[in-house]
Formats: structure tokens, C-alpha cells, sequence
């Protein structure tokens, strides 16, 4: 919705508008548009350039010049009070609007929004060209009562718009019916109609979705009970890391990797390990190339923790060494020579 609407009034023999700051609610270049439509002769600014380059108006001087217009500035910070400077730059603006007025033109007067210091401005004005001050100010309160009216009513159909949109994409995808138009909707529209429903039925899908889970977990787990082998509980664990069981299925892997290995094979690994990975050094570059090829080593410190022996266990499952969790002399040229 643009915020530029111009308002006019009939003053000292010609027409005063008061009217937003060009692209302070809207496009600028829209904006300009409509302004330059309405053919001001006089166009005074009460806004400071930091405003206007806030809004993408900076060119507006230009703009206004460009068009035909005449362009002055009086820049008063909002809220604030004019100084001695801006007093002066007033006469001048006065004077030419009254001039424009009295010739039977157009003067249009804007701050950022199109009531505070304009509407001040706009009073002064109708005050110096005849006007009493208690039918002035009774005029630009109408003016501003009208005013209020329009951008409630065009607040009202920019919503009725966005409504007829935000039905129409809900419609378009699916009304909800999958995951994949759920998700288009709200990221379209997260505070739309329907996103209420659509998170709902988004959390409904997660839902399900961990519970087939879960399902599915518990079956292999089953089956990996049931065949109670090294290679059985791997696969349960590549499968399902996070579940329920891993704990208990690593537990039972290391047990039977163990039995597997046998204590001449583990102290041999163990022996080479010494020798090969006794140095901090060395343990850190292991650590660091486990992580590399994802196997979850844990901290990369230099210590060989549970999750470290893990990892080595996990490596050397996958290249068909002989898993002992103890970095060897095969487990090191292995994991080091890899590219």
C-alpha cells in the first residue's frame, strides 16, 4: 500500500496540499509520479536531507525542478522547533506560496509523514494569506479527520487484497494437503491466515515421522538381537546413531568385537599403538584425520577417550583391518595414507 496521498484545501485564491515525504510509504518513484500528476508550482520540503536519504529521496529537489516545479527547503528536525536560520528560510517559502496562492496555483507541503510540521506550515500559511486563525485550524482538522478516513479505508483494502492473496496461495498450494505446500505457504506468509494450521499440521508430520522412526529402530534393533553379531549391531548403529538403543547396541558390539579380536590381537594393538601413536603429537593427527572422514573421534586432544576408541573401531570395521579400537600399525598407515 502507498502511503502518498495529497491532500488539498482551497487557500488565498489557489490550492495548498499537505502530503507524505515521496517513498517514506511507498516507492519513491511512484510517488513522484503522482506528484508531478498533480503539477504543483511550489513544492516546500520541511523534512532534513537525512530523511529524505532515508526514504530514497534524495534526488527529490531535483525532481521537483526537473518536473517544472519550483523546490524550497525549510528543514525542521520532527518534533523540533525552527531556529533562527530556518525562520529565515520560512520567509522566503512564505512568500513564494503566497505568491503562487494569490495567482490562483498549486503549493504542496510535505513532511515525512503529511501531518505534523506540514499541517503546522499549512496553518501558517492560510493565517498570513487572510484567513482567521480559529477557521483555519477548524479546516485543517476536517482536512485531517477526511484524511484519516481515506488511509483507514485504504488500509482496510490493502488487507482485503492481501487476504484474497494470502487465499489464493493457500488454495494454489494444496490447502495444506502436503508437507511441501505446507511449507511454501509459511514461507510465503508466516503470519498469514492459515499459519496457524500449517504449523499444526507441519508438527503432525514431524510426529509421524519420529514415530515411524522410532518404529523402524525398534525392528532392526529386534533383528540385531536376534542375529547377535558384531556386523549386525554396526549396521544398527550406522542406521540409527541417535537412537534409544546405540548405547546398549555399542556396548554389545564392543563386547563381541572384543571376543573377536582376542587378547593376543589386542595386545599386539595395543604394543603397536605404543609405538606408533605414543607421541601426543601423533595422537592429535589422528584424531584430527578421524574427523576429517567423519567418524566422530570426540575432542581433538590428544587423548584416546571411549568415543575415540569408537571412531578407531568404526575405521577399521569399514577397511576390513582387524577391530580392536587401538590404533595399529596397519590402522595407521590406513587412516594416515588416505587421500
Amino acid at each position: 500500500m502507498s502511503g502518498f496521498v495529497i491532500h488539498a484545501l482551497h487557500v488565498g485564491g489557489g490550492t495548498l496540499a499537505l502530503a507524505p515525504l515521496p517513498g517514506a510509504g511507498g516507492t519513491y518513484g511512484s510517488d513522484m509520479a503522482h506528484l508531478r500528476d498533480w503539477r504543483p508550482a511550489l513544492v516546500i520540503s520541511m523534512t532534513t536531507g537525512a530523511e529524505m536519504a532515508a526514504a530514497g529521496a534524495g534526488a527529490l529537489p531535483f525532481d521537483v525542478q526537473e518536473s517544472g516545479a519550483r523546490w524550497i527547503g525549510v528543514p525542521v528536525e520532527d518534533f523540533g522547533v525552527p531556529d533562527a536560520a530556518q525562520a529565515a528560510d520560512w520567509t522566503e517559502a512564505s512568500a513564494a506560496a503566497r505568491a503562487a496562492l494569490g495567482g490562483g496555483g498549486r503549493v504542496l507541503v510535505h513532511c515525512r509523514g503529511g501531518c505534523g510540521r506540514s499541517g503546522m506550515a499549512a496553518l501558517r500559511l492560510m493565517i498570513e494569506t487572510g484567513e482567521a486563525p480559529g477557521a483555519a485550524l477548524a479546516r485543517l482538522r476536517a482536512q485531517a479527520a477526511d484524511r484519516q478516513r481515506e488511509i483507514d479505508e485504504e488500509a482496510r483494502r490493502a488487507r482485503a487484497d492481501e487476504d484474497r492473496r494470502d487465499r489464493a496461495w493457500w488454495r494454489d498450494t494444496g490447502r495444506g494437503a502436503d508437507e511441501a505446500g505446507l511449507r511454501a505457504y509459511l514461507d510465503r506468509y508466516p503470519e498469514g491466515l492459515f499459519a496457524g494450521t500449517a504449523r499444526a499440521r507441519l508438527d503432525e508430520i514431524e510426529a509421524a515421522r519420529r514415530d515411524a522412526a522410532d518404529r523402524a529402530a525398534r525392528a532392526d534393533w529386534d533383528a540385531a538381537q536376534e542375529a547377535d553379531t558384531a556386523e549386525a549391531y554396526a549396521a544398527f548403529l550406522r542406521d540409527h546413531p541417535d537412537s534409544r538403543m546405540a548405547e546398549e547396541a555399542r556396548a554389545r558390539l564392543d563386547a563381541l568385537e572384543e571376543g573377536r579380536a582376542g587378547e593376543e590381537v589386542l595386545a599386539q594393538a595395543r604394543e603397536e599403538e605404543r609405538i606408533y601413536a605414543g607421541a601426543e603429537v601423533v595422537r592429535v593427527l589422528i584424531e584430527r584425520r578421524l574427523a576429517q572422514i567423519g567418524a566422530a573421534p570426540g575432542p581433538v586432544d590428544g587423548r584416546f577417550t571411549e568415543e575415540t576408541r569408537d571412531a578407531i573401531r568404526r575405521f577399521q570395521s569399514h577397511r576390513g583391518l582387524p577391530v580392536t579400537g587401538h590404533v595399529s600399525q596397519a590402522t595407521a598407515a590406513a587412516l594416515m595414507g588416505m587421500r
